[in-house]
């Protein structure tokens, strides 16, 4: 089991880089935090380097993210939303240096698909 801290101070970049410590052929990509109080997502992502956790989320509820291989795409991705409201993409390398375009939907294990696609 490994986790990840969250609050609303760390830098996106510093979860991302611990996200992919442990899952070095997957990124995590957080959507930026809706423009109103309790709204839908919005389809942009948090690029900038500077941008922070809180920068992302609406509501602030602080604590560990726990990872383990087993969960699917699907259970991290719900777990991110309704314990931190954060809503994240998952993508997957595809060679050195190059990401999946699309991001993953599925219910398959996070260990499952941290491989490089060739």
């Amino acid at each position: 089991m490994h986790k990840i801290e969250i609050n609303n101070l760390r830098k996106v970049i510093a979860v991302q880089k611990e996200f992919s410590e442990i899952f070095p052929h997957l990124r995590i990509d957080f959507h930026l935090k809706p423009h109103q109080s309790h709204g839908e997502n919005t389809p942009k992502m948090a690029k900038k380097t500077k941008l922070r956790i809180g920068d992302c989320r609406v509501h602030s509820h602080n604590g560990y993210l726990y990872l383990n291989e087993e969960m699917t795409v699907k259970e991290f991705k719900s777990y991110l939303t309704n314990e931190f409201g954060l809503a994240v993409e998952i993508f997957q390398k595809i060679e050195k240096g190059k990401w999946s375009k699309n991001p993953i939907y599925s219910n398959q294990l996070l260990a499952e698909i941290n491989f490089e696609i060739d």
